[in-house]
């Protein structure tokens, strides 16, 4: 009997880690969804991505996302899957895409500035709100880290319905100093050893970003010349300005325990 007890403890144990997994599954699963493929010009590249479509719902409010940094397709290597559905469970659409080079995108990211891709995020919110059915629709942003620099500067050109920003930076340098001090914090560095190492940096990058030079193999600190270009294209970006000129209603969030951005500061501003 007593056997008998633990394997049934033992089956019912097995259901219901499988019926666990098998639930977390379906939220990387978006098959259940309309999804149509649209294709839009920006800085004369083809940008190609995805529109998801609530079930049942007539002129759903539609989300375009604005992606942080770094190499991003439209589903962030699946990484939005989840957050998608969420979205599209409560009723709101998606409209994402590949980031120029990435996916079925031409171009390349790193060639962008944030002016080039507060562009192209008007290009696509535009697009969407002309798309054929979606005429009355609210068409908003949804934003991520460094959308902080790129949707700001976009509701200067158009107006969204909504602008919703994930964890945005506002200063270039300054989130940069923030990152450096909270990784050497962790490494148990003194607050004098940490402060002449923001001060170095700081000065580093006066030298190496200044106009016509030519930065060495140590300057690009294991970085491709494609990144360290891009990351001297926008290294002065700040977004106070545009910030305090955004229109249309703004929802800002940040998680306290960041470590790239300065949480407390940024949200002041």
């Amino acid at each position: 009997m007593r056997l008998r007890h633990w394997l049934i403890i033992g089956a019912l144990s097995v259901v219901a880690f499988f019926a666990v997994l098998l639930t977390g599954l379906d939220d990387f699963d978006l098959t259940e969804f309309e999804s149509i493929e649209i294709a839009f010009l920006s800085d004369e590249q083809t940008l190609r991505g995805t529109l998801l479509r609530p079930n049942e719902v007539f002129d759903p409010p539609i989300a375009v996302i604005v992606h942080g940094d770094g190499p991003q397709d439209r589903f962030s290597d699946g990484g939005y899957l989840p957050l998608f559905h969420v979205l599209l469970d409560a009723g709101i659409g998606v409209f994402t895409w590949d980031k120029p080079g990435i996916g079925k995108s031409g171009g390349n990211w790193l060639d962008q500035s944030m002016p080039d891709r507060s562009a192209e995020a008007i290009t696509a919110l535009q697009i969407i709100r002309d798309h054929d059915d979606l005429s009355s629709s609210r068409v908003g942003f949804l934003g991520f880290s460094q959308a902080g620099w790129v949707i700001p500067a976009a509701t200067h050109e158009v107006t969204p319905a909504f602008a919703v920003l994930i964890g945005p930076a506002v200063n270039w340098q300054e989130q940069g100093a923030y990152f450096t001090r909270k990784r050497l914090e962790a490494e148990g560095a003194t607050t004098d050893e940490i402060e002449a190492t923001i001060a170095a940096d700081a000065r580093r990058d006066a030298r190496i970003f200044a106009e016509e030079y030519v930065p060495s193999r140590e300057d690009l600190r294991g970085m491709t010349p494609d990144r360290f270009a891009f990351v001297a294209r926008n290294h002065q970006t700040d977004a106070t300005d545009d910030i305090a000129a955004m229109t249309g209603p703004v929802l800002a969030v940040w998680g306290a325990d960041d470590l790239n951005v300065d949480a407390e500061t940024d949200a002041a501003r």
